[in-house]
């Protein structure tokens, strides 16, 4: 049994041998060797690649190069719960900051904005949000309407 798999095992050798011989891995880009962040967007997992240098919006289109979210609408948050800001600022001294290697974004943009539906139910959920000065105060008013 010992000498039967051992032929399947030398053939997977033979196999990497060619691959080798077929030559390297075409070169990487230099953003593909530079650091990294990654960033989490609901379940997935991103690896956004930046440079020494490299300011926050530059670093905030790269994400959305990669999520979709367009930049004005992100919100960036660290492991530490340090909202990322945007402008000129170096994306290497926010990193330094806080030794962030993860930044999970959150997508601002209205449900009209990411092109869904809005339906009556979600309509009454933001109004149900009102708190309960304003709904006794539209009570109080309705009362003094009918009275």
């Amino acid at each position: 049994v010992g000498a039967a798999a051992q032929p399947a095992g030398e053939a997977e050798v033979a196999q990497g041998a060619a691959a080798v011989a077929e030559g390297p891995p075409p070169p990487e880009t230099p953003e593909a060797k530079g650091p990294k962040l990654f960033v989490v967007k609901g379940s997935k997992r991103f690896a956004v690649p930046w440079a020494p240098g490299d300011s926050v919006d530059v670093f905030r289109s790269r994400v959305e190069e990669v999520t979709g979210i367009p930049a004005a609408k992100q919100q960036l948050i660290s492991e530490s719960k340090e909202a990322m800001g945007s402008g000129t600022a170096t994306v290497e001294a926010f990193v330094a900051s806080g030794d962030v290697r993860t930044l999970w974004v959150e997508d601002l943009r209205t449900p009209e904005e990411r092109g869904e539906e809005v339906s009556f139910l979600d309509n009454f959920k933001e109004w149900w949000k009102l708190d309960a000065v304003s709904g006794v105060s539209v009570l109080l008013v309705a009362y003094e309407f009918v009275k």
